[in-house]
């Protein structure tokens, strides 16, 4: 197996940008398991709760799920990364394993 670890500093709230960044990691290098930074889609240090909840998703039904679940059927790969969940009106700080197969 072939691990690839990617190291950046995500912009704060700012998951696109975020997540596009992640997408061209999986994609640009031959591995089986790409493994992401800590809250990787949101970046850190929000003001207070209610910026964080601001751009938290939900897991497995929110877009960078979705986007990366894609991308892993896509290229075969796996990847691993943090993110800000939000079930209903609790937030954590949760990591998401996707593999090819969902």
């Amino acid at each position: 197996m072939i691990v690839g670890f990617y190291q950046f500093s995500p912009t704060r709230g700012r998951p696109d940008p975020n997540r596009a960044r992640l997408l061209d990691a999986l994609r640009a290098e031959p591995l089986d398991l790409l493994v992401c930074p800590e809250l990787c889609t949101t970046g850190y240090l929000y003001l207070d709760r209610a910026e964080l909840l601001a751009v938290s998703e939900p897991v497995p039904g929110g877009e960078s799920c979705a986007r990366l679940s894609a991308a892993c059927r896509e290229t075969g790969r796996a990847v691993v990364f943090g993110i800000a969940e939000r079930e209903g009106d609790r937030l954590y700080n949760s990591a998401v394993l996707l593999t090819p197969d969902g």
